[in-house]
């Protein structure tokens, strides 16, 4: 070997006894050290993979929450009607009918999307009819016959069982159908049904049916009669599955409400593809095939292409453009006819997006706390550390060390395993987190370890240059209180900047553009209020010692009096305790906020814990519910989402849309009696044949109005104006009138009951939807749907941007614990020397154990709880100053709330980092109880 390797594998193990040294001599507050930066670097590295996660997996959720027609990208075609020609006498048989358009229409799709065109499915094509009435082949017209539509459906056989019979295909029969003079030979058209609108309409397998035209006399003009027959019935593989939302009436018979009352059952007969042709010859024979280039006048078509829901965070705006591009692209323009776009593509990734810059805000105010609170605690266990060494750190600088090596030396302690500790800590987060962290994160990683290293090393240059230099000793504490002060004085003017920066640019940082100096501003606020406190604390102490002096016992008055000296030395430890009670109340009443306008909003969408809708609710369905177990309270209603509110001189100028809801006032404030819609009173009455109306917005108490309810104009008087009224219909307050029901039908006699009002148990709430989804029958023959306020707040928490903010900010609470409860330990700790002197000597003279346990929280208690309720007074405070940056619209499916104070949670907050403090007091107490006079003896002669 020679020397020159020597040299190096000398200076290598030079290198690793410095590093066990310093790990040996301060093994408890390195390894503590080593512990909170791998911590503090795992939360840093994790979160922003974490939050890149979910933002991919909202988009999803953001296309799920949404309705089908929003969701999807349905094109939609009525043919131009080009009339038809008859021809003379009686054709020997059935027309070749019109040649379908979804090959020409999917065509001219796919080259407006490109390559785009792998964010979507494959098209589910289908063409339908308007409603006809159904009667036996041989038998005469029923009385009150069901009805049916007729619906070509592209992709049948892949969703559905076939129960009995076989799968429709191309006709084979014919009939004679006679039209006024004329008869001509038209399509038996073979037709699949599910099997329960065949149960419930009646039909059978192999029978034969002529189905009449039937519905609006707009809608029956020029269609004729046609013959079916059922060739077999199916049962859908899934019944939840997407492939079914545009037709309903595929699997169930739907009830429709009818003018003269009742209801008209309506289902769906189900034919393939290849039959389109013979379906339009049979609906009107002798159309021009070479002028009806896109298919029959009398269908509907549809090319339904279902957005992948496993779309990530980068497909979003080409999705959107992609929607765009199909209304406006040359490809579709060039078609004979252009179908319609139908799709809120576009708004949803504007939603999605807004709510990935609200959440990217959301999240870097804990991260920031989190941060700067890791970077305090940090640095005070390496001064911990740092400051049982520095007698041999002044003893090697007074014996001609160089700076250079003692600094290598103090910080070769702590920072060694602390930076090896952030390595390990950063690769295995890596390694077990999908995700890619942005600069910024390795930022604030850099940040959490220089900080330490920067307080490591002001207090060993120091030492070293008291012990080198006498002649500064006399001007050392000078020149360090004027430092402190314009620190000080820095960090305050540094936190009005931040706070004017937030309020300044609130509404550029809610958009998404986060900022990370507005971020810090709680901490900054936090720190800039225990500066001021903790500079004015000592003279009350003080005051209070002397008043203790007066009485009997020294254990107050020593107490106190210390107490008074700490409250300036301690700073470091007692600003971490602010901080973390700031960063923790911040942090809770976030989470509140969320928890508490999640449900606000959950209930103005819905009106009640359970909404039943219908095209009509009948009384003997109102009593039914009342009868169902747990349901307290029914309120009927008639709810219209399209009235005006009109001035009462009857101008157009001046109507608002508005949300009226027609319901016995006292029947309604029981079903909202505890929850957050909870109405003052159920009194209302008019004046001067005018109908009384509780108002959200648009007018004042006693103004004279109209509402157009259903084109009817129906004077009104303001009685109530009151914003909580107000209802949210796609994430934003709509305005709502509360009017008597019965005036209300009194003046508009087609205003019938299609809605109703529940308050029911979490147990019956459930239930009642269940029933909604899988059997509406149970609940009402002309129900529609059942929407719960539990269910849609659960649905509503469980997305993956709430579901994230929510544990990311149970993460930050945590880690602010921990790292509050281990400032107060540290702060113990670092006055445990001077306070085991002490109680060597008052030991001696004759002090009870009991009396220590007093004298430690007589010292302590005063600046824990002044910290505390000063941490928790800026956490309360914070929401006035940063609610114009935070916007949590998008975790409550409502409009954005206002991020107010909240007392409660700050004083449970203040309430958990107090008992946090105490424990660690409690801690301290029990370790210096079980020490022995000896025990301090020895270490008064080793200190």
């Amino acid at each position: 070997m020679t020397g020159r390797h020597e040299a190096v594998r000398r200076r290598t193990l030079q290198a690793f006894s410095l590093l066990w040294r310093g790990a040996r001599t301060t093994a408890l507050a390195t390894v503590l050290f080593a512990l909170l930066t791998a911590i503090a670097t795992a939360y840093l590295v994790a979160a922003p993979r974490l939050q890149d996660t979910a933002y991919d997996e909202a988009l999803g959720d953001e296309l799920r929450s949404a309705s089908q027609l929003q969701r999807d990208i349905t094109l939609t075609l009525v043919p131009f009607d080009r009339g038809n020609f008859l021809g003379e006498g009686t054709p020997e048989g059935p027309g070749d009918g019109l040649t379908a358009p979804f090959s020409a229409v999917e065509s001219a799709a796919q080259g407006a999307m490109a390559a785009d065109s792998t964010l979507v499915g494959t098209p589910v094509v289908s063409a339908q009819t308007e409603p006809f009435s159904i009667s036996p082949e041989t038998g005469t017209k029923l009385q009150d016959p069901p009805q049916t539509v007729v619906r070509v459906q592209g992709g049948l056989e892949e969703h559905v069982t076939w129960t009995s019979g076989r799968a429709p295909g191309k006709p084979t029969q014919t009939r004679a159908l006679t039209v006024g003079k004329l008869t001509r030979v038209v399509h038996l058209l073979p037709v699949g049904v599910s099997q329960d609108v065949a149960a419930g309409l009646g039909i059978t397998v192999g029978a034969t049916y002529e189905l009449f035209p039937a519905g609006e006399p707009k809608k029956v003009v020029g269609r004729e009669p046609i013959f079916v027959v059922v060739a077999g019935t199916f049962s859908p593989r899934d019944r939840q599955d997407a492939f079914w939302e545009p037709e309903g009436r595929m699997l169930a018979v739907a009830s429709i409400p009818s003018p003269q009352g009742g209801a008209v059952r309506q289902g769906a007969l189900v034919l393939p593809v290849e039959s389109y042709s013979a379906l339009t010859d049979s609906l009107r024979g002798g159309e021009i095939p070479d002028m009806s280039v896109m298919g029959s006048s009398f269908l509907t078509h549809s090319w339904r292409y279902k957005v992948r829901e496993d779309l990530r965070q980068s497909d979003a705006v080409r999705l959107s453009r992609m929607a765009s591009r199909l209304d406006t692209a040359r490809d579709m323009t060039l078609l004979p006819e252009r179908p319609r776009l139908t799709t809120d593509i576009p708004s949803l990734v504007e939603r999605y997006e807004r709510a990935l810059a609200s959440t990217s805000v959301v999240t870097s105010f804990a991260t920031a706390g989190i941060t700067a609170l890791s970077a305090i605690v940090l640095m005070l266990t390496a001064l911990v550390a740092t400051a049982s060494r520095l007698r041999e750190f002044t003893l090697l600088a007074a014996r001609g060390a160089s700076t250079l090596h003692v600094l290598a030396m103090a910080l070769a302690g702590p920072m060694a395993w602390g930076v090896l500790a952030a390595g390990t800590a950063a690769a295995l987060t890596m390694l077990l987190v999908d995700g890619v962290p942005p600069w910024v994160s390795w930022l604030q990683v850099a940040v959490v370890i220089a900080a330490p290293a920067a307080a490591i090393a002001t207090l060993v240059l120091a030492c070293v240059r008291a012990a080198v230099n006498t002649r500064v000793a006399a001007t050392t504490s000078l020149i360090r209180s004027s430092r402190r002060i314009v620190a000080e004085l820095g960090l305050v003017v540094l936190s009005v900047l931040a706070i004017s920066t937030v309020r300044a640019r609130g509404d550029v940082i809610s958009g998404g553009q986060t900022d990370w100096y507005a971020a810090l501003s709680p901490v900054l606020l936090a720190a800039s209020a225990a500066v001021v406190v903790f500079r004015v604390l000592p003279g009350p102490i003080r005051a209070l010692s002397r008043l203790a002096g007066r009485g009997r016992g020294y254990v107050n008055f020593l107490g106190l009096a210390r107490s008074s000296r700490a409250s300036g030395t301690a700073g470091l430890p007692l600003l971490a305790l602010v901080v973390g009670a700031s960063v923790l109340t911040v942090v809770a009443t976030i989470s509140a906020t969320i928890g508490e306008e999640r449900a606000v909003a959950a209930y103005r969408t819905v009106g009640a814990d359970v909404r039943i809708d219908g095209g009509r609710i009948d009384d003997a369905d109102l009593a039914e519910l009342r009868q169902r177990p747990g349901v307290a309270a029914v309120a009927g209603a008639y709810v219209d989402r399209g009235s005006l509110i009109a001035p009462s001189d009857d101008s157009t100028g001046g109507a608002q849309d508005v949300r009226i809801i027609g319901v016995d006032p006292a029947q309604y404030s029981s079903v909202l009696a505890r929850t957050p819609l909870a109405m003052a009173g159920s009194g209302v009455r008019g004046a001067d044949g005018r109908i009384p109306v509780w108002l959200s917005a648009g007018a004042s108490v006693g103004d004279e109005i109209q509402l157009v309810v259903r084109g009817t104009r129906v004077p009104a008087t303001v009685t109530v104006v009151d914003p909580t009224l107000a209802r949210v219909s796609s994430g934003q307050l709509t305005a709502t009138a509360l009017v008597p029901l019965d005036a209300l039908e009194a003046a508009v006699p087609l205003a019938q009951k299609n809605t109703a009002y529940a308050k029911a148990s979490a147990k019956a709430a459930a239930a009642l939807v269940a029933d909604g989804t899988n059997d509406r029958a149970a609940i009402g023959e002309l129900v529609t749907g059942v929407t719960s306020a539990r269910a849609l707040t659960v649905s509503s928490a469980s997305r993956s941007l709430p579901s994230f903010v929510a544990r990311s900010y149970a993460v930050a609470a945590a880690l602010t614990a921990l790292l509050t409860f281990l400032a107060v330990v540290l702060l113990l700790v670092a006055g445990r020397p001077e306070r085991r002197q002490l109680l060597l000597r008052l030991r001696t003279m004759g002090m009870p154990r009991r009396a220590e346990a007093r004298l430690l929280a007589v010292e302590v208690l005063p600046l824990l709880l002044t910290a505390v309720l000063v941490g928790a007074g800026v956490g309360i405070a914070a929401p006035l100053l940063v609610s114009r940056a935070i916007d949590l619209g998008g975790y409550t499916t409502g409009p954005r709330p206002d991020l107010t104070p909240n007392w409660t949670v700050g004083g449970l907050a203040a309430l958990g980092a107090f008992l946090l403090a105490v424990l660690a007091l409690v801690i301290e107490e029990i370790r210096t109880r079980r020490a022995s006079l000896a025990e301090h003896l020895r270490e008064g002669e080793n200190a």
